[in-house]
């Protein structure tokens, strides 16, 4: 109780990065879902733990059939690793960003509040590509830690391991390669019973000097070695009994060692080997060793493509084993979780997928989650609507009538291949007409298909090339506008699929065609983006007027061109410094928004005021690494809204597609871990709305407001109600009032964001007088 006390006392003190959930809609497909390190909860039953592929930590509360996230962290530049769950309501977790020097270290999660401590430890000097490779954390007391970073000087890598008593505020270096014949830590552990008695496993070298366990009895002064020359990974500490350890063999390609289980009952003083026989595999590594709680005689070990089970403290043991490589069973197991309510019951995570067993890893089944990588989404509305979005390089297809999904052209998660992923763009308004770029060293192909994406013919062939944008002329669907980085634009008309017609297009400057828009109504009339400038066509590409007047040069990139459905003369651009609008046909531009890396704008079709746009992420390399994010308008471009990057759980996106309705927009996000995702934003005006009459979900009244704010639910069950203000820091936080309280907010501008009972989510605008 003392020590859940002083890190209470800490987090109070200390605690300043507070995330709450995100209100936002999982839509992807189970069948792909990738999430790690599933952690049992060990007092609360049917409560899970999990990291997403990057920057979330998940929170399931019915044993993983629905998940809700618990902690987002900015930036989208680290990767989180090895979670573990260190006492009541708190986790801890390690996050690895080599562009992001300051977002590695060691992280503690109150799973109640979403606060956030973070252990950061001294970094080398000239150090660069600095990653956070193991940790562990002293039981008893979780201000006493050691943090295993890698990273490299000028040419050269390396690792070094810190040691700290107080909480990170002091550090000690207790492990430097170069002091121990350059022999690089694998794993790091803390007895959990002695906070001065330090474990390293080692592992290989750049001299002939490798492997050995390194064990101190004073923190880290001195160290003794037992067992040099074998390369070690996995430590292992019996839950009742710290002087039971086991310890598990890296890879025995390192001179020729056996592949091994360790056990020793004196603390470290002395080993013996526990006779498994181990199959022959790639890499022979075993990776991880998991005591089960409740009952210790249980221990699992997960090795490259090998589950070893003991239930009677290894009197015996059986051993399974699978195929090296599949893409949807075990293989290269990276961590295991034993349930402590149901005997048997275990989550194994895989290279992979994540397993779950009920016979303690005899069988098991994959546990479906939405929680993919995504780059690419497209909408087709007409009759018909009609989403999708990619997945493993291939397509997922949904009819949002029927709710009946396809995939197509999935590559399973153990096929990997040299070529980048393919191309897809889905034409809007035409609907089952997609068309995909195939990279490939031996012929690159753009193909379309008319079915949804189940069949392809080819269009056209070149080599070595990136695909920049493709472009359905709107008075015929046969023709098609590409452009290439290399070989520039070329139309396409596929009137003939046996005889395609191909005609390139000569570009007046040296830039690269990004977008193209061609009137609805006069093909000839055609607008093209090419790197800062505007140029306009009176005669199908032919020849060139430059309509650039307004627009900045320089390093200014024009990526997305749209004309409004309401006004002929008035066209946007989506632009790397923002948005721009012309209301003339192009002779003049002037700015609407001031932002970055904006690359994707669309109006709505049924108000001319509405418009959505996309800010799509940023990686580190590329400069300051910057989360996807939403900007909407209300009032015809005069003043664009910023959904708060929290809403959206500081996602990375590459790709959105809109779906516009009345008074609201479904935005669907492509994203780096959480997979496809949906918010919805209320477009209504700033005004007290006719109850009665207005068809929203929610309605939000009166706005402005100076004292209280009513929410109306219109059949819709109100499940949680969050408040933002304009630079996205959440102020208020709300069950399911009807009335609320906003005296003490400043006057300004505030987003409320509803979710309703079948999950889905709501922003409204508001107005605090």
């Amino acid at each position: 109780m003392k020590i859940i006390t002083k890190i209470i006392m800490v987090l109070i003190v200390l605690f300043c990065n507070s995330t709450v959930q995100s209100q936002i809609t999982f839509d992807s497909n189970g069948n792909y879902g990738r999430i790690f390190d599933i952690t049992f909860d060990s007092n609360v039953e049917n409560r899970l733990y999990a990291l997403s592929l990057n920057n979330h930590i998940l929170q399931s509360n019915d044993k993983g059939e629905t998940w809700e996230i618990i902690y987002s962290m900015p930036g989208n530049s680290g990767r989180f690793k090895k979670l573990k769950f260190v006492f009541a309501g708190i986790l801890s977790f390690m996050v690895q960003s080599p562009t992001t020097l300051e977002d590695n270290g060691l992280y503690f999660l109150d799973t109640g509040s979403g606060d956030i401590i973070k252990y950061t430890a001294p970094i080398p000097i000239g150090a660069e590509n600095i990653s956070m490779v193991s940790y562990s954390v002293y039981a008893q007391d979780p201000f006493v830690a050691m943090l295993h970073f890698g990273y490299r000087v000028g040419r050269f890598d390396s690792e070094v391991v810190y040691y700290t008593n107080d909480g990170g505020q002091n550090w000690t270096e207790v492990y430097l390669p170069e002091n121990y014949d350059s022999v690089f830590p694998n794993n790091v552990a803390i007895s959990p019973t002695n906070p001065q008695k330090l474990f390293i496993a080692r592992g290989n070298s750049p001299t002939g000097t490798f492997g050995g366990l390194f064990i101190s009895n004073d923190a880290g002064q001195t160290w003794e070695e037992k067992m040099p020359g074998t390369t070690f990974k996995a430590i292992a500490f019996h839950p009742l009994d710290s002087d039971i350890i086991l310890l598990g063999t890296d890879d025995v390609g390192y001179g020729g060692q056996s592949e091994n289980l360790y056990r020793s009952v004196d603390g470290g003083d002395t080993w013996n080997i526990i006779p498994i026989p181990w199959e022959a595999g790639i890499s022979d590594v075993i990776n991880v060793i998991v005591f089960d709680a409740q009952n210790p005689n249980t221990v699992m070990v997960l090795e490259e493509n090998e589950i070893v089970v003991t239930q009677d403290d290894w009197q015996s043991f059986e051993k399974y084993v699978h195929p090296i490589g599949p893409s949807d069973g075990y293989f290269y197991g990276l961590n295991a979780s034993f349930s402590p309510f149901q005997q048997g019951e275990v989550f194994i995570n895989s290279n992979f997928y994540p397993l779950l067993s009920t016979d303690y890893g005899a069988t098991f089944s994959q546990l479906p989650n939405p929680f993919l990588s995504s780059t690419f989404t497209g909408i087709q509305s007409d009759s018909e609507t009609h989403l999708y979005f990619e997945a493993q390089q291939g397509i997922i297809h949904k009819n949002l009538q029927t709710n009946e999904v396809e995939s197509f052209d999935i590559v399973p998660l153990g096929v990997f291949s040299s070529n980048p992923p393919p191309f897809y763009h889905v034409e809007k308004n035409t609907i089952g007409r997609l068309y995909k770029y195939t990279p490939s060293s031996l012929g690159s192909v753009l193909g379309v298909s008319s079915d949804f994406g189940r069949n392809y013919d080819p269009l056209f062939v070149n080599f070595f090339d990136e695909i920049r944008s493709v472009n359905q002329d709107p008075n015929n669907s046969n023709i098609v506008w590409a452009s290439f980085e290399v070989g520039g634009p070329v139309i396409i008309d596929f009137t003939d699929l046996n005889n395609v017609a191909v005609t390139p297009v000569a570009l007046p400057g040296t830039e690269s065609m990004l977008d193209v828009f061609i009137d609805e109504n006069d093909s000839d009339l055609v607008y093209m983006a090419a790197g800062a400038k505007i140029y306009k066509s009176v005669d199908g590409g032919l020849s060139w007027v430059e309509k650039s007047n307004g627009l900045p040069t320089g390093d200014n990139v024009i990526y997305d061109i749209e004309q409004s459905p309401f006004h002929n003369n008035e066209y946007s651009i989506a632009t790397n410094s923002g948005i721009f609008k012309t209301t003339d046909q192009g002779e003049n531009w002037i700015q609407t928004y001031q932002g970055h890396n904006l690359r994707k704008m669309t109006y709505s079709q049924f108000n001319d005021l509405h418009a959505v746009a996309s800010r799509m992420t940023r990686q580190p390399l590329f400069g300051d690494p910057i989360d996807a994010q939403i900007i909407y308008t209300t009032d015809g471009g005069e003043t664009w809204i910023e959904v708060p990057f929290e809403a959206i759980a500081h996602v990375g996106s590459l790709s959105m597609s809109y779906l516009f309705q009345e008074d609201s927009v479904d935005v669907y996000l492509s994203t780096f871990d959480l997979g496809l995702i949906k918010y919805t934003i209320d477009l209504g005006t700033l005004e007290t709305p006719d109850i009665s009459q207005n068809s929203n979900s929610f309605i939000v009244y009166p706005n402005p407001a100076q004292d209280f704010i009513n929410i109306k639910n219109n059949g819709d069950e109100i499940v949680s109600i969050h408040i933002y203000n304009a630079i996205g820091q959440i102020v208020m936080k709300h069950a399911a009032e009807k009335q609320i309280d906003i005296r003490n907010l400043e006057s300004g501008i505030y987003f409320v964001a509803i979710k309703n009972a079948k999950g889905d989510n709501f922003i409204k605008r508001i107005v605090k007088k």
